[in-house]
């Protein structure tokens, strides 16, 4: 079976736990070292539990099989609601699970310190309306990949994000070759066409 998600050569470290909206996100940081020259951010949704090391190298996300759902549910005394999927998160040495209802991920070329696009639409801001047409189509590229990710039972809150950071031309002032570079960025993150 197709690893959900797998990310080689890369560490991710458990980031952020945002306890309001249930969010749990991991990154894995630029290393010019290493020759990394994008950041990864992977957002876990209505988390309703989760069993993790601190930190995973090669990290690879699967759908759990009934055998694991019945392990975790054993050992943690957690049930699993209607909407709520287990994930198994596998690294070199270490393995961990998240109970969660939707996940996502978005790779940019952001620092290390700026906000996540999930739970901060400064990212949005009039001091980033300086952006090239190519930063603004990868943008639209991350969100293209959320939404074609996200599932028919994905939670209101979640799908209007998505409308939110796609509404930025109405909010700010980005030129018309941005917002082109946007959309041609999100339909081929929909479609997962090759950039």
């Amino acid at each position: 079976m197709a690893a959900l998600l797998h990310f080689p050569d890369r560490i991710f470290s458990i980031w952020k736990y945002t306890i309001s909206h249930r969010q749990l996100i991991l990154r894995s940081v630029k290393d010019k070292e290493r020759g990394i020259s994008t950041r990864v951010d992977i957002l876990f949704k209505s988390v309703a539990w989760m069993s993790l090391p601190i930190s995973f190298s090669d990290l690879r996300v699967d759908a759990a099989s009934p055998e694991q759902v019945e392990f975790m549910t054993t050992s943690s005394g957690a049930i699993l609601q209607d909407t709520e999927k287990l994930f198994v998160l596998r690294g070199k040495s270490s393995q961990g699970y998240v109970a969660a209802s939707v996940y996502a991920f978005d790779e940019s070329t952001r620092e290390f310190d700026e906000p996540d696009i999930w739970g901060n639409l400064s990212f949005y801001a009039p001091e980033y309306s300086e952006r090239t047409p190519e930063e603004w189509r990868q943008l639209g590229y991350s969100n293209g990949r959320r939404l074609r990710k996200a599932s028919p039972d994905t939670d209101e809150n979640f799908l209007h994000q998505i409308i939110k950071d796609c509404l930025l031309g109405l909010e700010i002032s980005v030129e018309q070759a941005s917002i082109d570079a946007f959309i041609e960025g999100m339909d081929a993150g929909y479609t997962q066409r090759a950039r």
